[in-house]
Parts: C-alpha cells; sequence; structure tokens
C-alpha cells in the first residue's frame, strides 16, 4: 500500500514538474518574442517613405530651408563666442556669412568699442537689442527688428563677458532681403515677426505681405509651431523658428492642383538624391571610421 503511494505520488510530481516546464518555456518564448519585437529591433531605414507628404509643408521646406540653415550656422558661430572679439574675428564672421550686413561689438552702456563698417548706410538702432539684460547676463541670445524707408533690418545680440561679468553684447545685424536669396524661389516665401513684415518688403502693396500680420501670431505661438492659416482668402502653411526670444516665421502659400504635383515631384527628386548619397562609397582619401569632431551643439530655443 505505501509502495502503491509513493509511486503515484512520485508520478503526480512528474506530471506537475512537466506541466511547469511547458509553462516555462512558453513564457520564455513569448517573453523573448515581445523583445526582440519592441526592445531589441532590427534597425531598418526605409528610403522609399518621403516622410512628409503633405504638398504644402513639402513646398514649405524647399523654400525655407535653405535660409534657416544660414541662420542656423550663424547662430551655432555666435554661441561659442563670450569674449570681447578681435577685429580679426568680425571680419571673418562675415565673410563666413557674406549676408551679414555689419558687425559691432557694444558696452552695455551703449558705447561702441568696434564696429564693422565704421559708417552705415542705415541708422543703426542699438537701444532695442541692448534691453535684454537679463538674457545676457544668463549667457542668452536676443534679437530685435526694425523698419524704416530702405526696409526691415534684424539685429541679433550675444554677450561678452569681462571677469565672468556681462561687459556687453555683440551686435549683428543683416537685411532679410539678402539671406532670402538664398531659398530657390525667394518670391514664393514670406518671412514674417508678428509685427512686421521681413520679406517681401512692400513689393506686394498692401496685399499678401500685410494681411498675413491680421493674424494674432502673438497668441498662436503660445501654443503652435507650425500649421496652416486661412488669411485674406488664402491658405498658408506656416513653421517658426526663434533667435533667441524673437520668434521668425516662414509662410507660403499652400500649392493647389499641378502645383501640389509638382511640389511631389520635387519631394521625390530630393528623395532619390538622398538615397543614392547613401549608397555611394566615401571618397578614396576618406578615412572610413574615422571620428569627426563634435558640432557645437546649440542650446534650444527661448520663448
Amino acid at each position: 500500500m505505501k509502495r502503491t503511494t509513493v509511486l503515484l505520488a512520485v508520478a503526480a510530481l512528474c506530471l506537475g514538474l512537466a506541466s511547469g516546464c511547458s509553462t516555462v518555456r512558453n513564457t520564455w518564448k513569448d517573453t523573448k518574442k515581445l523583445y526582440k519585437e519592441y526592445v531589441d529591433t532590427d534597425p531598418s531605414v526605409d528610403l522609399t517613405d518621403e516622410g512628409i507628404t503633405d504638398p504644402g509643408l513639402q513646398k514649405l521646406a524647399r523654400l525655407f530651408g535653405p535660409v534657416d540653415q544660414q541662420l542656423e550656422k550663424f547662430i551655432r558661430v555666435y554661441y561659442t563666442q563670450d569674449n570681447p572679439p578681435e577685429p580679426e574675428w568680425c571680419e571673418q564672421l562675415k565673410q563666413d556669412f557674406p549676408w551679414i550686413s555689419g558687425v559691432a561689438v557694444v558696452n552695455k552702456d551703449g558705447s561702441i568699442r568696434m564696429q564693422q563698417p565704421l559708417i552705415s548706410m542705415r541708422q543703426l538702432e542699438f537701444g532695442p537689442i541692448l534691453d535684454n539684460e537679463n538674457r545676457y547676463s544668463k549667457r542668452g541670445l536676443a534679437a530685435s527688428a526694425s523698419v524704416d524707408d530702405l526696409g526691415p533690418l534684424v539685429y541679433v545680440g550675444a554677450p561678452f563677458f569681462e571677469n565672468n561679468e556681462y561687459a556687453g553684447a555683440i551686435v549683428t545685424w543683416f537685411e532679410p532681403r539678402v539671406i532670402v536669396e538664398a531659398s530657390p524661389a525667394p518670391d514664393e516665401l514670406f518671412m514674417l515677426q508678428p509685427e512686421a513684415v521681413l520679406w517681401p518688403t512692400g513689393q506686394d502693396g498692401e496685399g499678401a505681405g500685410q494681411g498675413l500680420l491680421s493674424a494674432n501670431w502673438t497668441e498662436i505661438l503660445k501654443t503652435e509651431v507650425q500649421g496652416e492659416r486661412q488669411i485674406g482668402g488664402g491658405l498658408y502653411v506656416w513653421q517658426s523658428r526663434y533667435i533667441g526670444q524673437m520668434p521668425i516665421l516662414y509662410l507660403t502659400q499652400a500649392p493647389t492642383g499641378a502645383q501640389a504635383k509638382e511640389a511631389k515631384a520635387q519631394a521625390a527628386e530630393i528623395g532619390q538624391a538622398a538615397e543614392a548619397s547613401i549608397t555611394e562609397e566615401p571618397p578614396q582619401d576618406t578615412a572610413v571610421g574615422t571620428e569627426l569632431p563634435p558640432e557645437t551643439v546649440t542650446p534650444p530655443p527661448s520663448l
């Protein structure tokens, strides 16, 4: 009797172990599947994916991209300079960014240490750009815009320090009509600051450019950075970017019909060019695997 009971117990134990082992195997199998599917996934690049499929956004990206790239490169250089620059630095800045009209080193009391060119064809207003000491003392950039008879002018200020204390600003100014020439179709691109048209400068009279200012951009930018807006009977696609505390808006009229097809075709050509560049072999004089120097990290724009 005892022998039979022991045998039955052993049999039950084996069945339990077999069932448990099966459960463990299934659980481990499911765990590996989930890990492979959601955590340790195989990377892949879909070169056929156009990314942005909206024709309006494709058109806007094509128009403002080259312009904004120039601004981004300029801002990166500006963030690296926090000492009073030498004349050679200012000259090099103008050579690297020929769309810049001038650069000045201004003490916080408004006195000018250095200015290139020494004489400007326009009346310069350094007051508004210097009224940003709170930003400068925290090593932030600032920007302002003004409009006179010759058109809009954008000022960009970066602080410089002496004995680790804010001493003044490096001020650069440029005309939007010059930098917008980097766009493949400047006449289709608008640049705004919430209170002023930066481009085009009156070439459309009191039409679209001024009409775009009718939108309450100050309120819109509190919750949005990109979108579409019906203004003056036209649909406009827009994107914002900040230089310091000042927003700049790029806009273009949304394409329709044949224009939409053309925008999509241009985006496809850009995608094909990108695919070709990825598959090309590196030049023979390029050392594959050589580590490149890190780029300067651009701090996020301040709202």
